[in-house]
């Protein structure tokens, strides 16, 4: 397989190995792993969109990721603004990140070696940031809060 063809598991793994290491304070889970009594504790998840592969010239790709972490806090009485303060847990994680050849062992393509970096690229108002969007308590009967913090990334690569 090529560069281009191993693209989406090289950024989904060095994505997760990243934004793992980098959120301190929370419990962080990648979708579609198993969760469990998340209503009793704060957590939150991965989601990772992408990649968008783009041929830019003959061997050179553009490629783009949006990722985005679902917050879940629960509601305290008590601290109004426990929810602000998850954020600030998950927003530093948000920063470029080197993607490397991860994967299976069994394939020798996934050597570790490091493809390129992706960056965070602006967002509709030109400025490099992250957006955060409170959703409130989904649930009547769940007292969590939800929440996403935003970022769009890309790198381009010789091929």
């Amino acid at each position: 397989m090529s560069t281009r063809d191993k693209m989406p598991l090289w950024v989904f793994a060095s994505a997760c190995k990243h934004f793992n290491e980098s959120i301190t304070g929370l419990d962080v889970f990648n979708e579609g792993t198993t969760r469990a009594n998340l209503d009793k504790q704060d957590w939150c998840e991965l989601r990772i969109d992408g990649p968008w592969i783009t041929d830019v010239s003959h061997g050179v790709i553009q490629v783009k990721t949006e990722i985005n972490v679902l917050v879940g806090t629960v509601i305290d009485d008590k601290n109004l603004y426990r929810e602000s303060i998850n954020h600030t847990r998950v927003i530093p994680a948000f920063r470029s990140f080197k993607v490397y050849k991860y994967g299976p062992e069994d394939d020798v393509s996934n050597d570790g070696s490091c493809v390129g970096v992706m960056v965070l690229e602006p967002l509709r108002d030109q400025n490099k940031r992250v957006e955060v969007a409170r959703f409130g308590q989904i649930d009547p009967a769940i007292r969590l809060l939800q929440s996403t913090i935003e970022g769009h990334f890309q790198m381009t690569i010789f091929v």
